[in-house]
């Protein structure tokens, strides 16, 4: 999560176009790497942690996208991250409930 946080601004400059992200310096191979190790590492560990509910992990980013409005990393990075959580815990209650 550290290394997405940290690339909240070369994700942003991005949605604007290599040659823009070019333009005001950022290295496109080198951001780009790592962007996919830290996708790789993120979606590895919630898959070794959370087995089959793992798709989650991939759904909530395209279901917050559809919630939250504009294309901000810094607004939706921390929605992801509640809202996968909030999601997490209304599967749970809905999961428990015929049990009590």
């Amino acid at each position: 999560i550290a290394i997405a946080l940290f690339s909240i601004k070369n994700l942003n400059s991005l949605l604007l176009g290599e040659q823009y992200a070019r333009s005001l310096g950022m290295n496109i191979g080198r951001n780009r790497a790592l962007l996919i190790i830290s996708t790789s590492l993120l979606a590895g560990s919630i898959t070794a942690f959370a087995g089959p509910i793992a798709f989650v992990g991939l759904a909530v980013p395209h279901l917050i996208r559809q919630v939250v409005p504009g294309n901000d990393h810094k607004i939706l990075l921390p929605a992801v991250i509640f809202g996968g959580a909030i999601l997490m815990l209304l599967c749970d209650i809905v999961a428990q409930l015929p049990g009590s």
